[in-house]
């Protein structure tokens, strides 16, 4: 997920004409398009190798748990993404990293109680980086990055050594 949203960061970037100044129409549609298609790899990415883990270990990915994590994680991710929506609707654009950081952290900091108390840690982050972002949105696509991209990528190798690894 990570790499999915650093290559739509860098994608964004240069989508760009001036990533400090007003964002016309047109930019606006396209950098709609490029998050759309980064959730969409992301969902489907997860969801494929969440099923390959389930099958490995004979899970589902449809218990009882799993229902849980998911209900927990859009009840915060919902709303969220709604008001990110509405707010491109409206030209309003300057806070919906911040937006995305926050719901997206307190998602996780949410669904921590239902699986690794790591995921707590990576909300805390996220919930950090999107606090410090509402006062510095001339740096939005960075906190963006640095939060969706190298945040996850960070937490996907310290899982993998930390459970993964031990578990082959």
């Amino acid at each position: 997920m990570g790499i999915y949203a650093i290559l739509g960061a860098i994608t964004v970037k240069y989508l760009l004409k001036n990533p400090f100044g007003l964002i016309d129409i047109e930019q606006q549609l396209s950098i709609a398009g490029v998050a759309a298609l980064t959730l969409i790899l992301a969902i489907a990415t997860a969801a494929f190798l969440s099923e390959r883990k389930a099958k490995k270990t004979g899970d589902s990915i449809f218990s009882r748990a799993a229902r849980r994590v998911h209900t927990n994680l859009f009840i915060c991710l919902l709303p969220g993404g709604i008001l990110s929506i509405a707010m491109g609707i409206s030209g309003n654009t300057q806070y919906i990293t911040t937006i995305m950081l926050c719901f997206y952290g307190l998602a996780l900091i949410s669904v921590s109680r239902y699986t690794f108390n790591d995921i707590l840690y990576l909300g805390c982050w996220m919930l950090f980086l999107g606090m410090v972002n509402s006062f510095f949105t001339q740096y939005s696509l960075i906190f963006w990055t640095l939060g969706f991209g190298i945040l996850h990528i960070s937490y996907g190798v310290l899982m993998y050594f930390k459970y993964e690894r031990k578990a082959k």
